[in-house]
């Protein structure tokens, strides 16, 4: 909305620029590492933000939601910016410039503060020596919760290796366990005994942060291979400004990464490793200010019902990815809708919501497609007061099926193009004839049992959780849209989630994927469906807790079960090596750096590929990034070669799997040779292979020259034939 020009506007705009301005030369000027300079700014805009669009809000609220709005206006335009220009220093100049400019133009709304977050004098408990007693033990509980987490995080600390692991497990203590079981006993008893307030929210939201930064503090490296990918475009983006081809999602990751980089001069790894999971961390205090604005709880019942985001499934968030930042701007999305669909206009802030939507559809569509539509929703149905149930349950419907149907329209559009949309719902529809079956719904993750208590405690969770979170989402939003219509759009954004899982598991193939890719896209869909449902399920734990409230035995098994199952959540985030379940990846190791190192070393300059598994190839793409691309040879197999076997897919790795299974075989190398157009090829074998001792051996019979280093063996074969060997 707009109105004439008064003090408000004209001072929020003159702080604006201001610290626009100096933002514009901090991006500009040869500055040390300075990341508190970036950190002030993003809080000092995100409070003006914050006070415009919450002006009912008091403390740090403002400053909280106005800097969550200020993150997502960077990613969402910074996105729009690199698409339409570049994000060289002027782009990034431009994207400091503009996203907090549309909130110059909005009207400030004047409302009364709500009670609970500014209580009036009558309605503060008088301070007794039983309630000061209640207050110190308050204070004790969050102290001991954080020492807690102090010390569990400590333990990762001391853990954090270059070496190849199969699981962090491996080399974290078995007591972080239980110290994170305890800290999880003490800040949910924090939050229970409903005597530090909203303070209760430090040891959650330390507890949230813990949990899902355990692979950025224990894999020195990185974790992961996809965040090696993203992080090697950021680095080409910052330095000149743009990769091509652009995809029309992704964006939103590499502009907030590139703005926050320049803006901070730090590395782009730090920045891309923590952003996810603080992100995730911020989630929780974003949880508690929604729940009780929704729904007017006390703040012992927000903060304790918000402790339950710990138990989703926890490894969409432990690495930051496209599809990671968006699942938490979707999460942020709902929460902050959450106050418009039960009917608190005074909470409500259309322009964030566009703000956040915007920000997730240009950084991932899984994502912001169904979120998208899921707001659109609950801006008719929270403005509809006319409506009758029908008319509501059939925008509900329409809503459903515009969802279900768009996001794998768009996805097959961007992925075959127009012409091939028709063959790629063909070859679908003929595999899903041959293959599906009702078994197939849901993941088959029974598991039999192994006689160990909590490992058979954690992976039962694991076989339960989607379920039991969709089934109590699905309750709680029938539930809360008896009371509340607009409800209904989070019913209808898990069924969108569900919906498009079944039609793109089974019914869609991507002609650029390989075949377990196929399930592993889809199946994304399941997590964001849970994510999708998660305020509805935390409203009916909210109104079971209220009940439990009275009945000291039953709470108390209920912190105790939430405690164990927030600690099962951890464990399972990550890869394990347990009497369940193997984890066949292997992390990159510092001994992968080397390898790749010594080889560009070698071929000095010279044209070569290289034959290795993801964790050497993700070890080449953090040091060298897109460096060197070549032409295919094989007209049967066209397109450019990345010069390390890229996992997902492609005619290189192909090779490497032939090398393995062909023990180093010369003919397989000379065939990577002319695959590529090049004379040279290397082969690198790691230690921890199935066989590697065996393929080791053969290889060092047949390679021209073979080096260790560390624990990984390098092989090098020439189009020259065997030289020597070392």
């Amino acid at each position: 909305m707009f109105f004439p020009v008064n003090a408000t506007r004209k001072n929020y705009t003159v702080s604006v620029a201001f610290l626009s301005g100096a933002a514009v030369v901090a991006v500009v000027l040869p500055l040390p590492p300075v990341f508190w300079l970036a950190a002030a700014y993003f809080l000092a805009i995100g409070t003006l933000i914050g006070r415009r669009l919450f002006p009912e809000e008091k403390r740090l609220w403002p400053t909280f939601l106005g800097l969550t709005v200020f993150s997502s206006a960077v990613a969402g335009i910074g996105g729009l910016v690199y698409h339409l220009y570049r994000l060289d220093w002027s782009g990034c100049a431009l994207t400091l410039f503009l996203a907090p400019l549309p909130f110059v133009f909005l009207r400030p709304a004047h409302r009364e503060p709500w009670s609970f977050f500014r209580a009036r004098a009558e309605d503060e408990p008088a301070l007794t020596p039983r309630r000061l007693l209640h207050v110190i033990v308050g204070i004790a509980l969050a102290v001991i919760a954080i020492m807690f987490v102090a010390r569990a995080a400590g333990m990762l600390a001391g853990a954090s290796t270059d070496t190849a692991l199969r699981t962090p497990w491996d080399v974290v203590p078995a007591d972080f366990f239980l110290i994170f079981c305890l800290a999880s006993l003490a800040a949910l008893s924090v939050a229970l005994a409903d005597a530090v307030g909203v303070w209760a929210l430090a040891p959650l939201t330390a507890l949230s942060g813990l949990a899902v930064s355990v692979a950025v503090v224990v894999y020195r490296i990185g974790y992961g291979f996809d965040p090696f990918i993203h992080q090697a475009t950021e680095r080409l983006i910052l330095t000149v400004g743009e990769v091509a081809p652009k995809p029309l999602y992704y964006a939103g990751q590499y502009a907030l990464v590139t703005v926050l980089t320049r803006l901070g001069h730090v590395a782009v790894a730090d920045i891309d490793a923590w952003l996810v999971p603080i992100a995730f961390a911020a989630i929780v205090p974003l949880a508690y200010w929604s729940l009780r604005r929704s729904f007017r709880w006390p703040s012992w019942l927000a903060a304790s019902v918000a402790f339950g985001l710990l138990l989703l499934p926890l490894d969409q968030f432990v690495s930051t990815t496209p599809q990671g930042l968006a699942n938490v701007f979707a999460l942020a999305t709902l929460f902050v809708a959450l106050p418009m669909a039960t009917g608190r206009a005074d909470a409500a802030s259309p322009a964030a919501l566009v703000t956040l939507v915007v920000a997730t559809l240009i950084t991932h569509p899984l994502a912001g497609i169904p979120l998208a539509v899921t707001v659109g929703l609950v801006f008719l149905l929270a403005h509809g007061e006319n409506k009758t149930l029908r008319h509501r349950l059939i925008l509900a419907g329409i809503a459903t099926a515009v969802g279900a149907l768009a996001l794998p329209a768009a996805l097959l559009v961007n992925g075959a193009g127009i012409g091939g949309l028709a063959g790629a719902l063909g070859e679908g529809l003929r595999q899903a004839s041959e293959s599906i079956a009702l078994k197939d719904f849901f993941a088959a993750d029974i598991v039999s049992r192994q006689y160990q208590a909590t490992l058979d405690f954690a992976y039962a969770w694991r076989q339960a959780r989607v379920a039991a979170w969709l089934l109590a989402g699905f309750a709680g939003a029938v539930w809360l849209a008896r009371r509340h219509p607009a409800a209904l759009a989070y019913l209808a954004a898990a069924a969108i989630g569900l919906t498009d899982w079944f039609l793109i598991r089974w019914l869609v193939r991507f002609p650029s994927l390989i075949d377990y890719e196929q399930s592993a896209y889809a199946d994304r869909l399941i997590g964001l469906s849970v994510i999708m449902i998660a305020p509805a399920a935390l409203w009916l734990a909210g109104e079971t807790l209220a009940k439990l409230r009275e009945r000291p035995a039953l709470k108390f098994g209920a912190v105790l079960l939430a405690a164990g199952l927030a600690t099962a959540s951890l464990y399972l985030a990550y890869p394990r090596h347990d009497q369940y379940e193997t984890s066949r990846g292997w992390s990159t190791s510092g001994a992968d750096v080397k390898a790749v190192q010594f080889i560009e070393q070698d071929a000095a300059g010279r044209p070569y590929v290289t034959l290795a598994n993801q964790s050497v190839s993700a070890a080449a793409m953090r040091e060298f990034g897109f460096k060197r691309y070549y032409d295919s040879h094989d007209a049967a197999r066209p397109g450019q070669i990345y010069f390390y076997p890229i996992p997902t897919g492609g005619a290189l790795y192909a090779e490497f799997l032939d090398m393995n299974d062909a023990l180093g075989s010369t003919s397989v190398a000379r065939r990577a040779m002319d695959l590529a157009g090049t004379d040279t090829t290397y082969f690198v074998v790691s230690n921890y292979w199935w066989q590697a001792q065996k393929i080791i051996s053969a290889a060092k019979r047949q390679a021209d020259y073979w080096w260790k280093i560390d624990d990984d063996y390098v092989f090098k074969y020439t189009r020259g034939g065997r030289a020597n060997k070392k």
